[in-house]
């Protein structure tokens, strides 16, 4: 075990729930050049200054510190955002800021990023004012990519499950989301951090009407902006039908 995995295995052990630790580990898993390399492929390199929107435990994070110029980093869990910090210390990253805020309410400056990257975060907030503010705080020309799940990937949760534990039921998540999108569609509004269903032929021609170039959505690890060729975190590309996890690469109009 490297010095990294013993200190991700210390710090797993004092998070309050399983599935947080499983996911903390999981994450922090393998060669991060998994990483790396989905985002030059990309083509998420070279830039002055790049917001990871929806951090969380800062895997992405580090790797676009080494890529690019200058980092901030946000999720709206704080002890995240704390776990984040002190991995980025320890890998001797000077180059990230760290900040606890939603992404629905960024708390940057109008134009401030030449990149917005958001790996599977965007359905866990009202999304329309998250893709709003992503807008708002991109400089003319920027580039969004995101990840999200479409309703295959719910179904699956459904009938498959996946990375269950003795205090995360992926059946009962997949339940929830299906009613938390339907109470969305009716209402307008979503708890915080509920997920909701984020189907493709729904939110492409969204993002066209709203300032958005889409320039590339496929199924998850599939967009590759150069020579650059990557593997999908996830295998199946559809269920019943259905999109699963799916990206976007998308430039400010």
């Amino acid at each position: 075990m490297n010095d990294l995995s013993a200190f991700i295995e210390k710090i797993s052990s004092a998070l309050p729930s399983e599935n947080q630790k499983n996911f903390l580990k999981r994450v922090w898993s393998g060669d991060s050049s998994r990483y790396a390399a989905r985002i030059q492929a990309l083509g998420f390199e070279n830039m002055a200054e790049v917001l990871d929107a929806g951090c969380g435990y800062g895997q992405w994070s580090m790797c676009l510190a080494k890529l690019n110029t200058q980092i901030s980093a946000c999720d709206y869990d704080p002890l995240r955002i704390n776990i984040a910090e002190q991995i980025a210390t320890r890998l001797g990253h000077g180059n990230i800021k760290f900040d606890s805020s939603s992404i629905e309410n960024l708390p940057y400056k109008n134009e401030s990023f030449d990149g917005v990257f958001s790996y599977s975060v965007l359905y866990l907030s009202d999304y329309k004012k998250s893709l709003e503010e992503f807008r708002r705080v991109l400089k003319p020309g920027g580039l969004l990519y995101f990840s999200t799940n479409g309703l295959g990937w719910y179904l699956y949760n459904l009938i498959e499950t996946h990375n269950d534990s003795d205090d995360f039921s992926s059946r009962q998540m997949a339940a929830d989301t299906l009613a938390n999108t339907l109470n969305y569609h009716n209402t307008g509004t979503t708890p915080p951090g509920a997920s909701l269903v984020m189907p493709k032929d729904v939110i492409i021609p969204y993002l066209a009407d709203h300032g958005w170039e889409v320039l590339a959505s496929g199924p998850d690890g599939s967009l590759h902006a150069d020579k650059h060729r990557t593997a999908p975190f996830y295998a199946n590309k559809s269920y019943c039908g259905y999109e699963t996890v799916w990206e976007a690469l998308c430039r400010k109009k």
